[in-house]
């Protein structure tokens, strides 16, 4: 099976394997890239919202069965989507941790399609497929000296980092996650603005907005339940430090982002 993104250099993907984009971006797949493509939309056979569709296309040659889907993003805005190369590729036949997430990914994919149930499994198995698939890339690349990748890299900002991501309503402070990592307050400060190009915790206020603006594309829920889930004291701070980083405010941003969305 071939991919390829563009005019780029078509990647070869086979049976085991597993592929991420992570911009999104239009792809063609196919045993041969000679034919025109088909746009995917008029091929989907739709189900029910709690099982999975289904494209049955070609004929003639030996049967391949993909098993595809995504994860919903408003991070458009992220280094580590920026810095990502447009395909990761993941063989599942290589390494204990690949065997576990294709055992895993195919008993949450059997859930969906036998029980026609939302699978809480297959969720938790496509971020760890991300993480890894990410975790690969970045040991595959030669030590940087700043910017988010060599963050990554570092193993005391690699641990701020995952501080933040991992619980971006908590009332962090500098001082709270430098005593965390064994560091002063300074010198945290100072090696984490070196290298990410901005101090702690406006990195952490600009992570807490992205979170806020996947909330408001993908749920109805309220600005004040949004501006506690993503660390804001309260509605009226949560809504200036939107408009001061997006220019609009939230409900404005929301009801043009949902507009784009068709």
């Amino acid at each position: 099976m071939l991919l390829q993104i563009g005019d780029d250099e078509p990647v070869l993907v086979s049976a085991g394997e597993i592929v991420v984009l992570p911009g999104n971006h239009t792809h063609k797949l196919g045993s041969s890239l000679d034919t025109p493509a088909t746009w995917f939309r008029s091929l989907v056979h739709r189900a029910s919202t709690e099982r999975l569709s289904r494209i049955e296309y070609g004929g003639g040659g030996s049967p391949t069965r993909i098993f595809c889907g995504f994860l919903a993003s408003g991070a458009d805005q992220q280094p580590l989507l920026a810095m990502l190369p447009k395909v990761l590729k993941l063989d599942v036949n290589d390494g204990a941790t690949e065997k576990f997430i294709a055992s895993s990914f195919r008993f949450a994919a059997q859930q969906l399609t036998e029980q026609g149930s939302h699978s809480a499994v297959l969720e938790k198995v496509a971020d760890l497929l991300f993480i890894e698939a990410v975790r690969r890339y970045l040991q595959s690349r030669p030590p940087t000296e700043t910017g988010w990748v060599a963050g990554a890299q570092d193993p005391l900002i690699s641990q701020a980092l995952v501080l933040m991501h991992s619980s971006p309503s908590r009332r962090w402070t500098t001082s709270e996650i430098a005593a965390g990592l064994g560091l002063s307050r300074s010198a945290f400060a100072q090696r984490f603005t070196e290298m990410l190009g901005t101090p702690p915790m406006r990195y952490l206020a600009r992570w807490r907005l992205q979170q806020a603006t996947q909330r408001l594309r993908e749920t109805s829920d309220t600005l004040a339940a949004i501006a506690l889930r993503c660390g804001h004291e309260s509605e009226q701070a949560f809504s200036h430090a939107f408009r001061r980083e997006f220019g609009q405010p939230p409900a404005a941003w929301r009801k043009s982002a949902r507009a784009a969305a068709g």
